[in-house]
């Protein structure tokens, strides 16, 4: 499998905990088409049987990411399972960007406008 050319991380200096991604939006029916989002990834201690915190350090306007760059992503919490890889996660992040769930918002308001547009 070839890896995805608009994901990528990685270690954001010496400490193998702290890492940056990065994820490109390349979909011409997407309003965040050419967006350039960077994710804040810190790995537990005991990774991989607790989940690593995400957060976009890109502002994004998005009904399932919050003003801090919080996902509600169930993966991230109690659907959690150490077989889930930081490219897996990052792939998820991918798709939350390209199909929103406004049924199941971070931030209610976006998500009503997200719905009556």
């Amino acid at each position: 499998m070839h890896p995805d050319p608009c994901l990528s991380c990685g270690p954001s200096g010496d400490s193998l905990y702290d890492w940056t991604g990065t994820i490109l939006i390349a979909s011409p029916s997407s309003p965040y088409d050419g967006g350039l989002f960077f994710v804040s990834i810190v790995l537990p201690t005991d990774y991989p049987f607790n989940p690593p915190k995400f957060r976009f350090t890109t502002k994004i306007y998005h009904p399932n990411v919050s003003r801090t760059g919080s996902t509600c992503l169930d993966i991230f919490y109690d659907q959690w399972s150490p077989a889930l890889t930081i490219l897996k996660c990052m792939q998820c992040l991918h798709s939350l960007i390209l199909e929103p769930a406004p049924d199941d918002p971070y931030e209610t308001e976006i998500a009503m406008i997200y719905k009556n547009n």
